[in-house]
Protein backbone atom coordinates (compact mmCIF):
# COMPACT_ATOMS: atom_id res chain seq x y z
CA UNK A 1 0.00 0.00 0.00
CA UNK A 2 1.12 3.52 -0.72
CA UNK A 3 1.72 5.52 2.47
CA UNK A 4 0.13 8.97 2.56
CA UNK A 5 2.13 11.57 4.48
CA UNK A 6 -0.42 13.53 6.51
CA UNK A 7 0.13 16.99 7.91
CA UNK A 8 -1.40 17.76 11.30
CA UNK A 9 -2.02 21.30 12.55
CA UNK A 10 -3.22 22.50 15.94
CA UNK A 11 -6.31 24.67 16.47
CA UNK A 12 -5.59 28.27 17.37
CA UNK A 13 -4.73 28.71 21.03
CA UNK A 14 -3.77 25.05 21.58
CA UNK A 15 -0.32 23.46 21.61
CA UNK A 16 -1.53 20.02 20.50
CA UNK A 17 -4.10 18.61 18.11
CA UNK A 18 -7.51 17.14 18.87
CA UNK A 19 -10.59 16.24 16.87
CA UNK A 20 -13.85 14.45 17.64
CA UNK A 21 -15.20 12.73 14.54
CA UNK A 22 -18.77 11.44 14.14
CA UNK A 23 -19.32 9.06 11.21
CA UNK A 24 -21.71 6.44 9.86
CA UNK A 25 -18.76 4.32 8.74
CA UNK A 26 -15.09 4.92 9.38
CA UNK A 27 -12.15 4.14 7.15
CA UNK A 28 -8.91 6.08 6.95
CA UNK A 29 -6.17 5.62 4.39
CA UNK A 30 -2.81 3.98 5.12
CA UNK A 31 -1.00 7.07 6.36
CA UNK A 32 1.61 8.42 8.75
CA UNK A 33 2.69 11.73 10.29
CA UNK A 34 5.48 13.00 12.58
CA UNK A 35 3.18 13.30 15.60
CA UNK A 36 2.24 10.75 18.25
CA UNK A 37 -1.42 9.81 17.91
CA UNK A 38 -3.97 8.42 20.36
CA UNK A 39 -7.26 7.17 18.92
CA UNK A 40 -10.39 6.12 20.82
CA UNK A 41 -13.13 4.49 18.70
CA UNK A 42 -16.67 3.86 20.02
CA UNK A 43 -19.69 1.94 18.66
CA UNK A 44 -17.60 0.28 15.97
CA UNK A 45 -16.66 -3.17 14.80
CA UNK A 46 -13.70 -3.63 12.51
CA UNK A 47 -9.93 -3.70 12.56
CA UNK A 48 -6.89 -1.47 12.71
CA UNK A 49 -3.44 -1.90 11.22
CA UNK A 50 -0.49 -0.25 12.96
CA UNK A 51 2.81 -1.03 11.30
CA UNK A 52 2.64 -4.77 10.70
CA UNK A 53 0.20 -5.43 13.57
CA UNK A 54 -3.48 -5.99 12.74
CA UNK A 55 -6.07 -6.10 15.52
CA UNK A 56 -9.81 -6.76 15.31
CA UNK A 57 -12.11 -4.94 17.73
CA UNK A 58 -15.80 -4.93 18.59
CA UNK A 59 -17.43 -2.04 20.44
CA UNK A 60 -14.48 -0.04 21.73
CA UNK A 61 -10.87 0.38 20.63
CA UNK A 62 -7.96 2.48 21.81
CA UNK A 63 -4.34 2.54 20.67
CA UNK A 64 -1.34 4.85 20.62
CA UNK A 65 0.70 5.31 17.44
CA UNK A 66 4.32 6.48 17.24
CA UNK A 67 5.77 9.14 14.92
CA UNK A 68 5.84 8.19 11.23
CA UNK A 69 4.41 4.76 11.98
CA UNK A 70 1.93 3.88 9.20
CA UNK A 71 -1.59 3.05 10.37
CA UNK A 72 -5.22 2.73 9.28
CA UNK A 73 -8.64 1.95 10.76
CA UNK A 74 -11.61 0.35 9.01
CA UNK A 75 -14.90 -0.30 10.78
CA UNK A 76 -18.70 -0.12 10.70
CA UNK A 77 -21.36 0.82 13.23
CA UNK A 78 -22.60 -1.72 15.73
CA UNK A 79 -25.74 0.14 16.82
CA UNK A 80 -27.29 1.57 13.62
CA UNK A 81 -29.18 4.20 15.63
CA UNK A 82 -25.92 5.76 16.82
CA UNK A 83 -22.90 6.98 14.86
CA UNK A 84 -19.32 5.85 15.21
CA UNK A 85 -17.43 8.28 17.43
CA UNK A 86 -13.68 8.68 17.07
CA UNK A 87 -11.58 10.85 19.40
CA UNK A 88 -8.11 11.56 18.00
CA UNK A 89 -5.32 13.36 19.85
CA UNK A 90 -1.98 14.36 18.30
CA UNK A 91 1.20 15.40 20.13
CA UNK A 92 4.24 16.67 18.27
CA UNK A 93 7.67 15.31 19.11
CA UNK A 94 8.68 18.85 20.08
CA UNK A 95 5.74 19.07 22.52
CA UNK A 96 6.75 15.78 24.11
CA UNK A 97 10.40 16.77 24.33
CA UNK A 98 9.60 20.13 25.91
CA UNK A 99 7.26 18.54 28.46
CA UNK A 100 9.61 15.77 29.56
CA UNK A 101 12.76 17.89 29.50
CA UNK A 102 11.61 21.20 30.98
CA UNK A 103 9.25 19.90 33.68
CA UNK A 104 10.82 17.41 36.06
CA UNK A 105 7.32 16.44 37.25
CA UNK A 106 6.63 14.93 33.83
CA UNK A 107 10.02 13.35 33.16
CA UNK A 108 8.63 9.84 33.65
CA UNK A 109 6.34 10.33 30.64
CA UNK A 110 9.49 9.79 28.56
CA UNK A 111 9.07 6.04 29.08
CA UNK A 112 5.55 6.13 27.66
CA UNK A 113 6.56 7.98 24.51
CA UNK A 114 9.74 5.98 23.98
CA UNK A 115 7.75 2.74 24.06
CA UNK A 116 4.99 4.19 21.89
CA UNK A 117 7.24 4.48 18.83
CA UNK A 118 6.15 0.99 17.79
CA UNK A 119 2.56 1.63 18.85
CA UNK A 120 1.04 0.57 22.18
CA UNK A 121 -2.01 -1.13 23.57
CA UNK A 122 -3.20 -0.54 27.13
CA UNK A 123 -4.97 -2.27 30.01
CA UNK A 124 -8.74 -2.19 30.35
CA UNK A 125 -8.49 0.18 33.32
CA UNK A 126 -6.39 2.66 31.33
CA UNK A 127 -8.76 2.53 28.35
CA UNK A 128 -11.75 3.05 30.66
CA UNK A 129 -10.09 6.19 32.02
CA UNK A 130 -9.42 7.44 28.47
CA UNK A 131 -13.08 6.88 27.61
CA UNK A 132 -14.07 8.87 30.69
CA UNK A 133 -11.80 11.81 29.83
CA UNK A 134 -12.30 12.21 26.07
CA UNK A 135 -15.91 13.52 26.03
CA UNK A 136 -14.82 16.39 28.29
CA UNK A 137 -12.24 17.59 25.76
CA UNK A 138 -14.80 18.99 23.32
CA UNK A 139 -15.86 22.02 25.36
CA UNK A 140 -12.74 22.43 27.47
CA UNK A 141 -10.84 25.71 27.26
CA UNK A 142 -7.10 25.52 26.48
CA UNK A 143 -5.82 25.28 30.05
CA UNK A 144 -8.46 22.75 31.11
CA UNK A 145 -7.86 20.68 27.98
CA UNK A 146 -4.15 20.60 28.80
CA UNK A 147 -4.91 19.34 32.32
CA UNK A 148 -7.16 16.62 30.90
CA UNK A 149 -4.37 15.58 28.54
CA UNK A 150 -1.96 15.22 31.47
CA UNK A 151 -4.53 13.10 33.32
CA UNK A 152 -4.93 10.94 30.23
CA UNK A 153 -1.16 10.47 29.89
CA UNK A 154 -0.91 9.51 33.57
CA UNK A 155 -3.51 6.79 33.02
CA UNK A 156 -1.65 5.50 29.97
CA UNK A 157 1.71 5.45 31.73
CA UNK A 158 0.20 3.34 34.51
CA UNK A 159 -1.55 1.02 32.05
CA UNK A 160 0.98 0.16 29.32
CA UNK A 161 0.19 -3.29 27.93
CA UNK A 162 2.37 -4.25 24.96
CA UNK A 163 3.95 -2.87 21.78
CA UNK A 164 2.11 -3.38 18.51
CA UNK A 165 4.42 -3.23 15.46
CA UNK A 166 7.23 -5.76 15.47
CA UNK A 167 10.75 -4.61 16.31
CA UNK A 168 11.93 -5.20 12.74
CA UNK A 169 9.04 -3.41 11.02
CA UNK A 170 10.77 -1.37 8.30
CA UNK A 171 8.37 1.56 8.45
CA UNK A 172 9.55 2.47 11.92
CA UNK A 173 12.67 0.62 12.89
CA UNK A 174 14.58 -0.02 9.68
CA UNK A 175 18.05 1.43 10.00
CA UNK A 176 17.89 2.91 6.53
CA UNK A 177 14.28 4.13 6.69
CA UNK A 178 13.53 7.69 5.70
CA UNK A 179 11.79 8.46 9.00
CA UNK A 180 14.83 7.40 11.03
CA UNK A 181 17.04 9.66 8.92
CA UNK A 182 14.76 12.62 9.56
CA UNK A 183 14.57 11.73 13.27
CA UNK A 184 18.37 11.90 13.46
CA UNK A 185 18.34 15.36 11.91
CA UNK A 186 15.57 16.53 14.26
CA UNK A 187 17.49 15.28 17.28
CA UNK A 188 20.56 17.17 16.05
CA UNK A 189 18.52 20.36 15.57
CA UNK A 190 17.03 20.07 19.05
CA UNK A 191 20.49 19.62 20.57
CA UNK A 192 22.27 22.34 18.56
CA UNK A 193 19.56 24.88 17.67
CA UNK A 194 21.43 27.68 19.45
CA UNK A 195 24.46 27.21 17.19
CA UNK A 196 24.92 28.21 13.54
CA UNK A 197 23.54 25.30 11.50
CA UNK A 198 24.08 24.47 7.85
CA UNK A 199 21.75 22.30 5.83
CA UNK A 200 24.82 20.41 4.63
CA UNK A 201 25.59 19.41 8.24
CA UNK A 202 22.04 18.18 8.79
CA UNK A 203 22.18 16.20 5.56
CA UNK A 204 25.40 14.57 6.78
CA UNK A 205 23.70 13.62 10.06
CA UNK A 206 20.81 12.09 8.10
CA UNK A 207 23.21 10.31 5.75
CA UNK A 208 21.75 11.66 2.51
CA UNK A 209 22.60 14.29 -0.08
CA UNK A 210 21.43 17.86 0.48
CA UNK A 211 18.85 17.68 -2.29
CA UNK A 212 17.43 14.43 -0.88
CA UNK A 213 17.43 15.89 2.61
CA UNK A 214 15.40 18.92 1.52
CA UNK A 215 12.74 16.63 0.08
CA UNK A 216 12.72 14.15 2.98
CA UNK A 217 12.55 16.81 5.66
CA UNK A 218 9.65 18.64 4.08
CA UNK A 219 7.80 15.41 3.39
CA UNK A 220 8.03 14.22 7.01
CA UNK A 221 7.61 17.52 8.88
CA UNK A 222 5.47 19.55 6.48
CA UNK A 223 7.97 22.41 6.72
CA UNK A 224 11.22 23.42 5.11
CA UNK A 225 14.40 23.10 7.16
CA UNK A 226 14.55 26.86 7.61
CA UNK A 227 10.91 27.11 8.70
CA UNK A 228 11.26 24.29 11.22
CA UNK A 229 14.48 25.64 12.72
CA UNK A 230 13.12 29.17 13.05
CA UNK A 231 9.90 27.89 14.65
CA UNK A 232 11.86 25.75 17.09
CA UNK A 233 14.19 28.60 18.02
CA UNK A 234 11.25 30.93 18.62
CA UNK A 235 9.51 28.31 20.80
CA UNK A 236 12.64 28.03 22.95
CA UNK A 237 12.88 31.82 23.13
CA UNK A 238 9.29 31.91 24.43
CA UNK A 239 10.31 29.70 27.34
CA UNK A 240 13.08 32.13 28.32
CA UNK A 241 10.78 35.12 27.88
CA UNK A 242 8.30 33.58 30.30
CA UNK A 243 10.77 32.31 32.91
CA UNK A 244 13.66 34.78 32.97
CA UNK A 245 14.32 38.51 33.04
CA UNK A 246 17.08 38.29 30.46
CA UNK A 247 17.11 41.16 27.97
CA UNK A 248 15.56 40.30 24.64
CA UNK A 249 18.81 40.67 22.71
CA UNK A 250 20.39 38.05 25.01
CA UNK A 251 17.47 35.67 24.51
CA UNK A 252 17.83 36.10 20.76
CA UNK A 253 21.53 35.20 20.94
CA UNK A 254 20.87 32.27 23.28
CA UNK A 255 18.53 30.77 20.71
CA UNK A 256 20.62 31.04 17.58
CA UNK A 257 19.72 34.50 16.28
CA UNK A 258 22.86 36.57 15.77
CA UNK A 259 20.79 39.44 14.39
CA UNK A 260 18.20 41.07 16.70
CA UNK A 261 16.15 42.51 13.84
CA UNK A 262 15.87 39.04 12.31
CA UNK A 263 14.75 37.65 15.68
CA UNK A 264 12.13 40.40 16.03
CA UNK A 265 10.84 39.75 12.53
CA UNK A 266 10.63 35.98 13.05
CA UNK A 267 9.01 36.34 16.46
CA UNK A 268 6.25 38.53 15.11
CA UNK A 269 5.81 36.13 12.17
CA UNK A 270 5.27 33.10 14.41
CA UNK A 271 3.63 34.67 17.47
CA UNK A 272 1.72 37.58 15.95
CA UNK A 273 3.24 40.13 18.34
CA UNK A 274 6.59 41.44 19.50
CA UNK A 275 8.70 39.57 22.05
CA UNK A 276 8.25 42.39 24.57
CA UNK A 277 4.45 42.29 24.17
CA UNK A 278 4.54 38.51 24.54
CA UNK A 279 6.49 38.78 27.81
CA UNK A 280 4.22 41.53 29.13
CA UNK A 281 1.13 39.46 28.32
CA UNK A 282 2.48 36.58 30.39
CA UNK A 283 3.32 38.87 33.31
CA UNK A 284 -0.18 40.36 33.30
CA UNK A 285 -2.25 37.26 32.62
CA UNK A 286 0.03 34.53 33.93
CA UNK A 287 -0.29 32.42 30.80
CA UNK A 288 1.03 32.00 27.31
CA UNK A 289 -0.93 34.22 24.92
CA UNK A 290 -2.81 32.79 22.00
CA UNK A 291 -1.23 33.33 18.63
CA UNK A 292 -2.45 32.95 15.06
CA UNK A 293 -1.95 29.64 13.26
CA UNK A 294 1.03 29.19 11.01
CA UNK A 295 0.64 30.24 7.37
CA UNK A 296 -0.91 27.49 5.26
CA UNK A 297 -1.84 25.65 8.45
CA UNK A 298 -4.13 23.09 6.82
CA UNK A 299 -3.77 19.36 6.59
CA UNK A 300 -2.13 18.60 3.29
CA UNK A 301 -1.28 22.23 2.58
CA UNK A 302 2.45 22.33 1.95
CA UNK A 303 3.15 25.47 -0.07
CA UNK A 304 5.72 25.36 -2.83
CA UNK A 305 8.52 27.83 -2.26
CA UNK A 306 12.28 27.85 -2.78
CA UNK A 307 14.53 27.16 0.17
CA UNK A 308 17.08 29.88 0.94
CA UNK A 309 20.72 28.92 1.05
CA UNK A 310 21.19 30.23 4.58
CA UNK A 311 19.69 29.72 8.02
CA UNK A 312 19.27 32.79 10.23
CA UNK A 313 21.96 34.84 8.55
CA UNK A 314 24.61 32.12 8.36
CA UNK A 315 25.30 31.95 4.63
CA UNK A 316 26.07 28.79 2.75
CA UNK A 317 28.98 29.76 0.53
CA UNK A 318 28.22 27.08 -2.01
CA UNK A 319 25.67 27.29 -4.79
CA UNK A 320 22.10 27.42 -3.53
CA UNK A 321 19.95 24.38 -4.26
CA UNK A 322 17.34 25.32 -6.87
CA UNK A 323 13.68 25.53 -5.86
CA UNK A 324 12.78 22.43 -7.86
CA UNK A 325 15.10 20.33 -5.70
CA UNK A 326 13.49 21.52 -2.48
CA UNK A 327 10.05 20.15 -3.21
Amino acid sequence: MRIIQERITNPQGYSWGYFHYVWDDFRCNWHQHPEYEMTLTLNAKGSRLIGDHRQAFDGLDFAMVGPNLPHLWECKRIDPSRPIEVYVLWLSQEWVENLTRDFVEFADFHELFARARRGLSFTDDAVARVREICPHLDDAKPRRRFILMIELLEALLAGIDKPLASANFGGEAGKNSESIRVDRALAFIHAHYAEPLRVSSLADVAGVSESSFYRLFKRYTGRSVVEYLNEYRISRACVQLSRTDLPIYQIAENNGFSNLSNFNRRFRQYRGKSASDYRENIRIHGQFPDHPPMPDARIGAVPARPLPSEIDGVPDRRTAIPASAAE
